[in-house]
Parts: C-alpha cells; structure tokens; sequence
C-alpha cells in the first residue's frame, strides 16, 4: 500500500490479494481527532497509547517513544538553527512539554516502550 496525492486529495495505492488488481482508493480523513489517539486515515485506534491524567500520550512506533523520550527527559534544550515552528516538538501539547508533567509522561513513555518490545513492534 502506497500513498500518493492525486488531482483529487490523498489517494491510496490497494493491490487486491486474491487477483493481484492494482486500484486507487480515495483515502479521507476519518471522523476522530488524531490527538485523540486515532490513525486520521483508517479510524481505527493506536495501539501504543497511555492515559497520562486526563490527557492521552501516544506514539506511532518505537522511535517516536525515543525521540520523545529524548526531548522531554533533557536537561538542556538548545535551540536549532531551523524556525522553531518546523520541529516535531515545537507542536507537542502544552500539557507533555510542562516540568510537572515530565515525570509522567516519562513514564508513560517507558510503558509504551514495553509495551512496544512485548508485542515486537520495531
């Protein structure tokens, strides 16, 4: 499965497995939010995802646990030479990137990498 960006939107390549046909599925968001802990294309829920108080910490894989973990457990952020807009970070929500939160979200973080490695997820 390939996704590629048509005249129409978003496009999904589907190769049927009995037959082998190739077909272009239009692929549209779905009705929940992302930050709710929902793929946006398929609907249907992440599997790597951890109540954090009232909010929801999820990840896609278990680099973006690393990456994450990373971040948010470093003492010294320094800044990029890059807009501080264009990074992964810069658009995390308020409540994960709060120093009282850290010790949570670490946590939940070290769950979602167990999580991870229990089921064989790389």
């Amino acid at each position: 499965m390939a996704a590629s960006r048509g005249s129409t939107g978003l496009t999904v390549r589907v190769r049927c497995a009995g037959c082998n046909h190739i077909t272009l599925f239009p692929a549209t968001p779905a009705g929940h939010d992302w930050r709710e802990g929902y793929d946006p294309y398929f609907d249907l829920p992440l599997f790597l995802i951890e109540p954090v108080g009232q909010d929801i910490l999820w990840a896609w894989n278990p680099q973006h646990i690393e990456l994450l973990a990373a971040w948010l457990g470093a003492t010294l952020r320094e800044r990029s030479t890059q807009p501080y807009h264009w990074s992964m970070v810069s658009r995390l929500p308020r409540w994960m990137k709060l120093a009282s939160a850290r010790p949570r979200v670490l946590h939940a973080l070290g769950i979602l990498r167990e999580r991870a490695l229990g089921e064989g997820i790389s």
